[in-house]
């Protein structure tokens, strides 16, 4: 049986999977992402923990709130419905020179 990818994650026409995928964040984990800093323009990089305890890093967030990416997927491996909690998971060599304290200008 092959899989299809639909809305970002594949499923199985027989599966009884509809494939309907939702890519917002729950409003109060919107909220705490919106306030992390930018690792690209529009979007944050986090880490996500699910309500079944699986956990992603590289989580690529636009907007604050809408799941556009997860590293070394090419679908979501998740709905973004069944996220419990965020983290800032910005890489250190995303923090700029300036920021580290080097005073550069």
């Amino acid at each position: 049986m092959r899989s299809i990818p639909i809305c970002g994650r594949s499923a199985s026409p027989d599966s009884g999977d509809t494939g309907v995928v939702t890519y917002r964040l729950p409003q109060p984990l919107a909220e705490i992402v919106s306030c992390f800093p930018e690792t690209h323009m529009g979007a944050q990089t986090i880490r996500v923990t699910l309500a079944d305890g699986r956990t992603f890093d590289g989580v690529t967030v636009a907007w604050g709130h809408e799941v556009v990416r997860v590293a070394g997927f090419d679908v979501l491996p998740f709905d973004a419905s069944e996220v419990v909690e965020v983290e800032d998971s910005r890489p250190p060599d995303m923090v700029s020179s300036f920021m580290r304290g080097s005073g550069g200008l």
